[in-house]
């Protein structure tokens, strides 16, 4: 019979070298799993704070606007630049964007 490479001593201290780190990452991955808080009653998600405003129709810049929620339509309209021959009577410039829109000015 062949001698084993290494003497039996090096072995058993290279297996609880080897035994001692995957006991490491072990505890590692047991206490940073513990550290993740899940409350599944109330759920909290990632809200974007803006809205895609397409203004369409008799404006000198008509495109897609990017304002924050609650925003008035007023204010999307005056960024669009309206023509002076562009009837507003329709559209209620007071009421605050909170999803995506579109705005057609005839």
């Amino acid at each position: 019979m062949k001698k084993p490479a290494l003497p039996f001593y090096e072995r058993l201290f290279a297996i609880m070298i080897v035994g001692f780190f995957v006991f490491i990452i072990f505890l590692n991955y047991w206490f940073s799993e513990r550290d993740v808080i899940v409350d599944k009653q109330h759920p909290q998600f990632i809200q974007n704070p803006f809205v895609e405003v397409v203004v369409e129709g008799k404006v000198k810049k008509p495109g897609t606007y990017r304002v924050k929620k609650g925003s008035l339509v007023r204010e999307v309209v005056e960024m669009a630049e309206v023509e002076e021959n562009a009837n507003l009577d329709r559209i209620k410039l007071d009421s605050k964007l909170t999803r995506r829109r579109k705005i057609n000015i005839r």
